[in-house]
Formats: structure tokens, sequence, C-alpha cells
């Protein structure tokens, strides 16, 4: 069916705005909602179960800085990828800074933070990043760091982690 041939009722803004869960000003931009109290309430409810579901599954949690010197993403290779579709770098000090596409990244030096055994491994890494909850493998292999995409947590009744890859990273 055809975004105009959606009944008005369907369209999630304007469901929004009526639940008073969350409203969007032109003076921010499209796309970038401000939760109400009942929204916020509502998302905290769904963040909360994704978390404890992922530390059921043996996932650890992170929170990571919403922006990164552009060398990082250089060097993963999400900027080579993705710079086209990601916010313009800001020049902080004498550094290019950009707002993180992606949280593998920043996920990498955490496994790098500390040495490991490979009996520690492989580390599970999850992250309530802003507007997705996403988790990664980080593993070692062959003496490298390598990391796979997860899928996203699956919020089923069972609260299972899905374990099916959504797709090829960059660094795989």
């Amino acid at each position: 069916m055809s975004e105009q041939a959606q009944p008005a009722s369907a369209d999630h803004r304007k469901l929004g705005r009526a639940l008073k869960l969350f409203d969007s000003f032109e003076e921010i931009g499209p796309g970038l909602p401000i939760w109400l109290p009942d929204g916020a309430a509502i998302r905290a409810v769904l963040e909360s179960y994704a978390v404890e579901a992922e530390r059921r599954a043996g996932y650890q949690h992170v929170y990571s800085p919403v922006l990164a010197k552009r060398e990082l993403y250089e060097q993963s290779g999400h900027w080579q990828h993705y710079h086209d579709d990601m916010f313009p770098a800001m020049r902080v000090g004498s550094d290019d800074v950009v707002l993180r596409p992606m949280l593998c990244p920043h996920h990498v030096l955490v496994y790098k933070s500390e040495s490991r055994s490979y009996r520690q491994l492989p580390i599970q890494i999850g992250e309530i990043g802003g507007h997705t909850a996403t988790n990664y493998l980080v593993r070692s292999v062959a003496c490298r760091v390598s990391v796979e995409w997860r899928s996203t947590t699956d919020i089923s009744s069972a609260g299972r982690i899905s374990s099916k890859p959504r797709s090829r990273h960059p660094w795989g």
C-alpha cells in the first residue's frame, strides 16, 4: 500500500502526537522526535526489557560517546562506506569529529581496553544506541580482531536474542 493510500490514522507522526507519546518540531528537524512523558515511559520500559533480555543472553552493556574522531571511522571502514549518509564532520579544536553512524568501532575499543584469554572469548557487547538497540559479537580470530554484525534484539515473548546475522560488516 502506498504512503498516500494509507489512512491518515496510520501516520505515526499524527498517532504519536495524538497519543502524547512524541512530537516533532520544525525547529529541531524532521525525524528528530522529542519523547513526551508517556512516550518516554514506554521507551524506558522497552529499553529495560531489551537490556535484561541481552544480559540473560550473556551480553555486557556499555555506554559510548555519540561523537568520535573521524579517523576512527576511517580506520574501521565506515567512513568510506557511509560518509555520504552521515552528518558532516565538525571541527573541535584540531580534530574532525562525527556523530557515530554505528557502535561497532566503539565496541572494538572496549574489546581492546584489556588483555583477555581466549577462554574469555567471545565477548558480547550491547548498547542502547539512542534510537536502536544493537549487539555485536567481538572475537579474536587468527590473531586479529573481527566484528560480526549481530541482529538487533528479538523482542519476542520468550525474550531471546536472535543469532541470525543481518548484514556483512565492512571489517569482516
